[in-house]
């Protein structure tokens, strides 16, 4: 039911503009619709013994299959070629997305034959990567908003990414897909504990 809520809201939100700083601004509503959501989970998971046990419980293949649907992140170089988007962000985000897209059908195998390697360093690793991989994919955003002229010159910015529908994906798909890699991870972590 909060999903279906936050989607909607972030819809209406997108819609409305909100998420649309204008050419050379940076984008700190995106900047807050990504973060916001993750830390109300963290401090939930911290805080909420009941979204603990809860998070805890979640099928991890499930975690692990949602990340594929991250090559789609490959159209970011597709709206380069248009010139819709510039090279600096475009390139890191989608090759990125795409790498742990094209991985998750992978992992998932391994875990389907070993269940317990979740435990693993391997594991551990996939994920923090997908996380670093929206952490560069932000970075190269708001680098490349136009807040700093001399990066994008005379170019394409990323002010699309603040528009429908592509403000879609960094104000509810980009914060899920978090939440899938850190419910992994904690689910990682409270897997070894018990192991030790």
């Amino acid at each position: 039911g909060l999903a279906a809520m936050w989607f909607v809201a972030s819809l209406v939100a997108v819609i409305a503009g909100v998420f649309d700083p204008g050419v050379g601004a940076l984008p700190l509503p995106t900047m807050v619709a990504v973060a916001l959501p993750v830390t109300l989970f963290l401090v939930g998971y911290a805080s909420s013994a009941r979204l603990r046990a809860a998070v805890l419980g979640w099928d991890p293949r499930l975690l692990v299959a949602a990340q594929a649907w991250r090559v789609l992140g490959l159209m970011f170089v597709g709206l380069y070629a248009y010139d819709a988007l510039p090279a600096l962000f475009a390139f890191p985000a989608g090759l990125g997305d795409a790498a742990v897209g094209l991985t998750a059908p992978l992992v998932l195998v391994m875990l389907l034959r070993r269940p317990e390697s979740r435990r693993e360093g391997w594991f551990v690793a996939w994920n923090w990567l997908g996380i670093l991989d929206f952490a560069g994919a932000l970075g190269t955003g708001i680098l490349a908003s136009g807040a700093l002229p001399a990066l994008v010159g005379a170019g394409p910015t990323s002010a699309p990414m603040g528009v429908w529908p592509l403000a879609l994906i960094p104000a509810f798909w980009v914060p899920v897909f978090i939440i899938l890699h850190l419910a992994a991870l904690l689910q990682a972590h409270a897997a070894r504990k018990a192991v030790a």
